[in-house]
């Protein structure tokens, strides 16, 4: 049983829903709540960047350094996953809290803010999964 949610489509309803909310000032707003989007998503590649960076360096730092020099450079990476993962959490929460309260849509993520961060993780990364496969976030490494 595939229970997996389309976020996606629930994406394409929020720009839906901006541009009938207020179609004289929908393009402006529009254009603000685009850039905003935009910024939250990249908040969860960011962080799924950072996840993917700490699984391929941490052997590389293991194999480099000095046992005595490998917690600082792994400590470095965990707490750069830290935070992306914290600004994605953050991020989430505000585009759950604009479907709710100024779209009259359901959450963007069904998860509770206070939710594990373990479950997080697997939302989020689920979230950039699906934005890479429809081609709205761009692959890890590709720059354009």
């Amino acid at each position: 049983m595939n229970n997996t949610v389309d976020y996606v489509t629930r994406y394409n309803s929020i720009l839906k829903r901006v541009a009938e909310t207020n179609p004289e000032q929908s393009a402006e707003v529009g254009k603000v709540l685009f850039d905003d989007v935009k910024d939250i998503l990249e908040s969860f590649g960011n962080y799924s960047t950072a996840i993917y960076n700490m699984e391929i360096q941490v052997p590389y730092i293991r194999f480099r350094y000095e046992p005595e020099d490998q917690a600082y450079h792994i400590e470095q990476l965990d707490q750069a996953r830290k935070s992306a993962h914290d600004n994605a959490m953050a991020q989430a929460g505000m585009l759950n809290r604009w479907c709710r309260d100024f779209l009259g849509l359901p959450p963007f993520i069904d998860l509770d803010e206070n939710a594990h961060r373990g479950e997080w993780t697997e939302v989020l990364m689920e979230v950039v999964r699906q934005f890479v496969d429809a081609g709205i976030l761009p692959k890890q490494g590709d720059k354009s």
